[in-house]
């Protein structure tokens, strides 16, 4: 062997425990005897690991960075978790300890060093301040639960609507699912073992996964041991077995599966198409034709959409707020929506949208279809209601976890000199980046750029559930403007005294499907309810009643 085929030997054999007893031979010798190997295999294993991990906890790596990183770890748990390692399973024959001590040892001196040279290399920042004792950080959600069947008691914490962190999930009976908070759904078929490793990454160790990826999620990856499934914009269902082999079959779309050699790299690519499958052999590296059905798998669980219990006194209560406009979404007639208020104009249906009836008599206005297409609007003749202090509030459920626009104010001119774009955006934001809240929370610009010099942000702090009736509210006065979810205030921001100047108001989506390209912007896809505007800034009691007309949650 070359070094180069030794040390990736030996990184395969420290990942995955699978290398032939007569090669692993070989390749501790080799170790032993080339102290540069020695040095190499430290260095992948601590910069490897520990930038993996940082950027993308796969389990092993998570395994590898932890024993570096933890300071506290005993050195039996190293020795004990190298040994482990290297060895595979019980079945394999026993290395000397005293061996894999010494090369754990060096490999720990080296990655010291390595990494204290790189520090002495950089400027030294200035010391922080003293802190007497550091809070740990609650772990940040990643999924949540949307249903189930065949839990033990002890499953008891995974309820539908609870948010899950990254980590380990296993189920024997029945079927669990889940949703990422990018969106992503996927059914597990139990008995199951898997991780969630990020919102666009699970790692299944053994198991059938079934996974729904949503138009903007497009790119989450499926993975077991040796091989992954990377979706184009799909849905599919990915077969894990016990001896790392496995199947992939495409429902609709197309997805990428790849062979994984023990760095995590990816090799042998096959793009599986709508109705094909495949099965997976890695050990003897193939991938063929698979004769199987649709019927053949588990469906994917969609949990049913929620009812919204209102308290009979509920459209009485909100007017007795003084709302300008008051949409109950009851029916439609002739594509229009009546309006509340005496007086006050209808909002117009167009694209996929629909009234659903609901156990009890409720109803709300459902929007079916995000491609540019689907949104309630009012009529250019509107009568401005947005002036000066205002509010709006409304319940909304959502499908699934993305960016959605709730409610827009809209102008439009055919003069090209003239501003054109949103006055005014309330959307189900999910941006990770630019709110710093992992998940979909609600968020409010005033004066959008890059039509107006405005650009006022506000981003709420708390996360949104699918499936889930939420109430949502966004209240403004001259100096600030405040978002609610739930009847809790979730973000304040003082804003200047910014006209919203408007031709249309937008419930669903933030533009007109005739207009531009660059106006438009993904739909909601859910359902919309009891949306009032009023032309004031509500109290937060004011705003926590009209949360608290639901009867259930």
């Amino acid at each position: 062997m070359t070094s180069e085929e030794t040390l990736l030997g030996l990184l395969g054999a420290w990942l995955d425990g699978d290398a032939p007893e007569a090669e692993m031979a070989e390749m501790l010798a080799a170790l032993d005897a080339d102290p540069e190997l020695r040095r190499e295999f430290a260095a992948q294993l601590a910069i490897n690991g520990a930038l993996s991990a940082a950027a993308e906890p796969e389990p092993r790596w998570m395994d590898v960075f932890g024993e570096f990183a933890d300071a506290q770890a005993e050195e039996g748990d190293f020795e004990g978790e190298t040994m482990a390692r290297i060895q595979g399973n019980g079945g394999r024959p026993h290395f000397s300890k005293g061996r894999i001590i010494r090369y754990v040892a060096l490999g720990i001196a080296a990655s010291v060093a390595l990494v204290v040279s790189l520090h002495l290399s950089r400027p030294i920042p200035p010391r922080p301040p003293t802190v007497a004792h550091a809070l740990p950080q609650a772990p940040h959600p990643i999924a949540v639960v949307t249903g189930s069947e065949g839990r033990t008691p002890a499953d008891a914490a995974m309820h539908d609507g609870s948010f899950l962190p990254s980590g380990k999930i296993a189920q024997e009976n029945g079927w669990l699912g889940i949703q990422t908070l990018t969106g992503v759904s996927i059914t597990f078929t139990a008995p199951f073992r898997a991780t969630i490793v990020s919102p666009n990454r699970v790692f299944v160790e053994k198991g059938q996964a079934r996974v729904l990826v949503p138009e903007g999620a497009e790119g989450f990856v499926m993975e077991s041991r040796a091989f992954e499934v990377l979706d184009l914009g799909t849905e599919f269902v990915t077969t894990v077995n016990a001896d790392g082999t496995g199947s992939c079959r495409v429902f609709e779309g197309m997805a990428d599966v790849s062979f994984l050699n023990g760095l995590r790299q990816t090799s042998a690519t096959h793009r599986v198409n709508a109705g094909e499958s495949v099965r997976i052999s890695p050990s003897q590296r193939s991938m063929e034709p698979l004769a199987d059905k649709a019927t053949d798998y588990l469906e994917l669980k969609v949990p049913p959409k929620p009812i919204l219990a209102l308290k009979p006194s509920y459209p009485t209560d909100v007017l007795a707020l003084g709302p300008t406009d008051y949409w109950r979404f009851s029916c439609m007639k002739g594509q229009k929506v009546e309006n509340e208020i005496h007086g006050r104009p209808e909002i117009i249906a167009f694209g996929d949208v629909s009234i659903d009836t609901e156990t009890g008599g409720n109803h709300s206005g459902r929007l079916k279809y995000q491609k540019n297409n689907g949104a309630f609007v009012t009529a250019e003749t509107t009568p401005r209601s947005l002036g000066g202090d205002f509010t709006v509030a409304m319940f909304v459920q959502l499908d699934w976890l993305q960016n959605y626009t709730l409610f827009a104010s809209s102008r439009w001119t055919e003069d090209p000199a003239q501003p054109r774009g949103n006055q005014l955006l309330f959307k189900a934001y999910a941006s990770f980046e630019q709110s710093g809240l992992q998940g979909t929370g609600l968020y409010a610009v005033f004066r959008d750029k890059p039509a107006w010099d405005g650009g006022t942000e506000i981003f709420g702090n708390r996360l949104m559930r699918p499936k889930f009736w939420h109430h949502v509210a966004l209240a403004r006065n001259s100096g600030e403007a405040v978002l609610y979810l739930d009847g809790n205030p979730v973000a304040r921001q003082c804003i200047p005294a910014i006209p919203i100047d408007f031709d249309h108001l937008y419930i669903g989506r933030s533009d007109s499907p005739h207009r531009p390209p660059e106006f438009l912007e993904r739909g909601l896809i859910g359902n919309i309810d009891e949306l009032a505007i009023f032309d004031r800034m509500l109290s937060e009691a004011e705003i926590a009643s009209l949360a608290a007309g639901q009867t259930s949650p």
